[in-house]
């Protein structure tokens, strides 16, 4: 069961374009690191200062949607940034 839509955002010039909870700001990626880590979702939730259902939909979110389609979730975000400009001297 993937979160209900709008609990997780992608969004260009937030968190590098890839995905954290809307609700809090946390990286989902940082949540599902931690749990690899082999700590609790309690110990996270409070790490982060979020309630265990938060962390839940992070790690649904991490462990559950395919990596190629989070990938082309990030690459969609890097594609969405403006092109650098370059420096004048």
């Amino acid at each position: 069961m993937n979160p209900k839509p709008g609990q997780i955002a992608v969004r260009d010039g937030v968190n590098f374009g890839r995905p954290y909870l809307k609700a809090s700001g946390v990286p989902t990626w940082t949540i599902a690191d931690q749990f690899r880590a082999g700590d609790s979702v309690a110990t996270i939730a409070r790490w982060f200062g979020i309630p265990r259902a938060q962390v839940e939909i992070a790690l649904r979110y991490e462990l559950e949607t395919p990596a190629r389609k989070r990938k082309m979730e990030d690459r969609h975000a890097r594609d969405q940034r403006p092109p650098k400009r370059k420096k004048v001297r």
